[in-house]
Formats: C-alpha cells, structure tokens, sequence
C-alpha cells in the first residue's frame, strides 16, 4: 500500500487536475487571473499554522499552479495565421518524404509577406511532386513560397490531432501547388534552438546515409532508422500495420524501452560510479538531440535523468514510484500540453502498471531453470503493461492485439540486440571494418524481427478490431481495474476478513 502514500502521487494528481481546469477554463480565465488565485493561496499557506489546513491549502496551490503553466503554455502558443494565400520563407526541417503523386515535410516559416515573424511558425508541409522534380529539396535547405496556411483539423476519432499537433509544436498544415516554390537561402532567420536541431538532424541524416549505402533490404533499413535514430519517415504503411496488429508498435518510436537500453549500456561503459552516472546522463541527452528531440525520448530521458540523480542524492533508498511520480510531476510542469500526448499516457500508463501488478503475476510461479525463469518474466512483464495500456489503444486505435505475449518475447530482445549493435557500430565509426559488421548483424535481426512479426499479424484472430470506446467508458475500465487490484490487496493484506 505504501506505493500510494508516495509524497508525489497527490501533488501530480493536483497538477493534473489544475491543468485539466486550466484547458476547461481557458476561454474566460486569464493568465492574470491564475496568477492572483495562485498567489493568494501560497500567501495561505504560508501564514497558516495548522498543519491538516496547510496540506490542503498545499494541494490548491499544486492545482493552481498547474492551471497557470498551462494558461502561460496556451497563450504563448497561440497562432495568428492569415484567412487567405500568403507568400513566405521557410527552412526544410524533416527530411521530405516521397508519396506517390506528393512529397511530405516539416518546415518553419521565418517571414510573411516580407515581414519578419517575432515568433517562427512550425508546419507540416505537402507538396506537389511536380515541384520536386524541378529541384531537389534536402534537409536544411530554405524557400519561398505561396500557399494558405490553416490551422489543423481533426479526424473522426478519439485521437486529438490539434492537440498532438500543438504538443509537438505544429501550428498550422499547408500544401504548395508545384508553381508557387522556389529555393532561397533563408536560414540565418532561424533560433538557436532551431539551429542547433537542424544541425543535429543534419548528423543524423549523415549516419542515416551510411547505413543506407550498407543495408540494401528496405524493410530492415527503415526498422533500424526508426528505432536507432528516431527516423519514422521511411516506415511503410504495411510495416506500421503489421507491428500494431502484433502488439509491437512500441518498438518503433525511442521511447521508454529504447532509451533504458541505452542507458544501461552506458552505465555499462562508464561503469557505475558518481563520475559514470553524470558521464551516462550526458550522453543520454547528447543521443536524444542527435535524433532530432522526440517527446517520446524527451521523456524518455528526463526519467532516467531523474532516477540516476536520485540515486546519486540518496543512493540506498531510491523508490521507483516516487521517481517516475516525481518525473511526471516535472514533465507537466514544464510541458503541461503532454497531458494529451497519447505517447505520454501510454509510457506512464504502462511504467504504473509494471510497477503495480509484475511482482504479484511473478510471484505466481517459481522456475529453477535459468532460461524459463527469464521467459516468464518477459510474459509478467508484456500481460503487466498490457493491464493499463489495452483500454487506451482501444480507445484510441479501436484495435486489441491478441498475441502481444508472443510478440513481446520476440521483439524485446531483438530490439536490445538491434540497439547494442547500432550504437557500437557509431563508436567504432573509424575502424570501418567492424563497424559495418555490425551494421550488417544488426540488419540481419531487424530482418528476422519483421517476418516473425509479420508472420504473427498473419496469424488467425490476430487482432479484435473495430472497438469503440468513449470516455465514460474508458473511465469506468480503470476504475474497475483499481478496483479489482484494491479488493486484491486488501484480501492478501487481511485474509482471514
């Protein structure tokens, strides 16, 4: 019971509440508002002697507070985009995707209508193919062209593309007919922050090209650019389809998984003293900038970052729970728009649900034999997560994986092996030789990993598809969830009641 009384657990939950609040009451509260509320509530609280009072009173401010980051992150984020076609500078940021009869690219805009903007717009870029062909346009480089800029729109789903589109930073979606573009050199007019990513992108797409110049089999080569370098682009509808009916989608995106391999294999090389912890955090984040800055592995890595200090600080009684309670607390306060990032409720959502239910499912069973010991823990592992993240993709994909046991004991280990091969394979860049060789092992097991996952999606009754859920109805899942594990607990805490 004790993971319930983490300190963190109800001042994240406050925060929650605060910036739920804060989105419901953005059309008639102002920032100015959510700061006076908050101010006067921390003036409570720190005039009152009452201890029980003060608790409370420390909760409303965490809930105001978070009313206030959001209402600040709203405002901040807000768009202004012309009613009609306007002519505009932009940087390529994306490496463009070919279509079949169009290119797709992320792009930020730095002056309309010869304006310089105080403020650059990010946005998803479509682009007639017929352009294409009359200049190649490659990461980084700049143009000026006439289009209409709108605001994102949503599709008929319970997945909230304005949303992820503002939590990712795109503000606005616009396609360019071939005869309204042309190059020109515009990227002095980009941020430091933008610069620094470009570049970044930019070594990126030059260990990208080297892969792409050693691995010839496209399936694999995609595989590995996704899941080594954060690079989605070259991903084909059939492969995502396959990896979802499975039950391995997750393996696709850098997200919780990747990242703690990588972790490990650093604390592994920089062995795991205070210098090797501090030495491992920095290469952490120098890997999530190198691949373009995802949320998922912004996350990812502020997480780990968070129980290696902890560690560091109080190195014989680091609780995970408080870390990742502590993580998310961070993450909504300095980001409170990944409230609605799908990525975000799935990577918690699952972490929670490992943390809660993989020793009660563990314990279950004893096995002396190292091997089936290791295989039912990868089973406890994949039903544990799939306690609390199968109503979310239901709710979200309308789709249930039915042999996501069997996917995950495959794909879990070919994804540590993929990862330990492709980072050795950058360190030992200079000796070509074995970095090459590594290269090649790895695309063997990205090879073996997509037709044992494609022959798993193949299989009869594969996937329950066509669910839907609405909100009530996702709800009421989870209350029953904890409600279930609540009697549970109380049984093994008190079983002669």
């Amino acid at each position: 019971m004790r993971l319930f009384f983490t300190p963190f657990i109800p001042l994240t939950i406050v925060l929650i509440a605060g910036i739920i609040l804060g989105d419901a009451c953005c059309g008639f509260m102002s920032v100015w508002g959510w700061l006076v509320l908050f101010v006067l509530s921390l003036g409570v609280f720190f005039v009152c002697r009452n201890l029980l009072v003060k608790s409370g009173v420390l909760l409303l401010c965490c809930c105001l507070l978070g009313s206030l980051v959001y209402s600040v992150n709203e405002r901040c984020s807000r768009v202004a985009l012309p009613k009609e076609k306007v002519r505009y500078d932009a940087v390529v940021m994306s490496r463009p995707v070919d279509g079949d009869k169009t290119v797709h690219f992320d792009a930020v805009i730095t002056e309309i209508n010869g304006k310089p903007l105080s403020r650059n717009i990010h946005t998803k870029v479509t682009l007639q193919k017929d352009a294409y062909d009359r200049f190649v346009l490659r990461l980084g480089d700049g143009f000026e062209a006439y289009s209409l800029l709108q605001s994102p729109r949503n599709r008929n789903s319970n997945f909230d593309n304005v949303r992820w589109m503002r939590v990712h930073g795109f503000y606005s979606t616009t396609f360019i007919a071939h005869s309204d573009i042309r190059s020109k050199y515009v990227r002095e007019k980009l941020s430091v922050g933008e610069s620094i990513r470009l570049k970044a992108m930019k070594v990126r797409q030059k260990l990208l090209d080297g892969m792409s110049r050693e691995v010839t089999d496209y399936n694999s080569l995609s595989l590995l650019a996704a899941m080594t370098l954060g690079d989605k682009s070259m991903l084909d509808r059939h492969t995502k389809e396959v990896f979802s009916q499975s039950g391995g989608t997750h393996v696709l995106a850098l997200s919780g998984l990747h990242m703690s391999i990588i972790f490990a294999l650093l604390l592994l090389l920089f062995r795991g003293s205070l210098v090797g912890k501090v030495l491992s955090i920095t290469s952490l984040w120098l890997f999530v900038l190198l691949v373009g800055m995802p949320s998922s592995a912004i996350r990812a890595a502020t997480m780990l970052s968070i129980y290696a200090l902890a560690d560091i600080i109080n190195k014989h009684r680091t609780d995970s729970f408080h870390t990742l309670t502590l993580a998310a607390f961070v993450i909504l306060l300095a980001s409170p728009m990944s409230l609605w990032d799908v990525g975000f409720q799935m990577s918690f959502i699952a972490i929670v649900s490992i943390f809660v239910f993989f020793k009660p499912l563990y314990r279950k069973f004893k096995f002396r034999f190292m091997p089936l010991r290791w295989l039912y823990a990868s089973v406890c592992l994949s039903v544990a997560a799939q306690i609390g993240t199968a109503p979310l993709v239901a709710y979200y994909f309308g789709r249930f994986s039915c042999y996501f046991i069997l996917t995950n004991i495959f794909v879990v280990p070919c994804t540590t092996a993929i990862l330990y091969l492709m980072l050795m394979a950058f360190m030992l860049l200079p000796i070509k030789s074995v970095s090459v060789f590594m290269i090649h092992a790895a695309a063997f097991v990205a090879m073996l990993m997509y037709e044992v996952v494609n022959w798993i999606a193949h299989l009869p009754g594969a996937s329950i598809e066509g669910i839907h859920l609405n909100t009530v109805q996702l709800v009421a899942i989870y209350v029953m969830i904890v409600a279930i594990y609540l009697v549970k607990l109380n049984l093994m805490l008190n079983p002669k009641s």
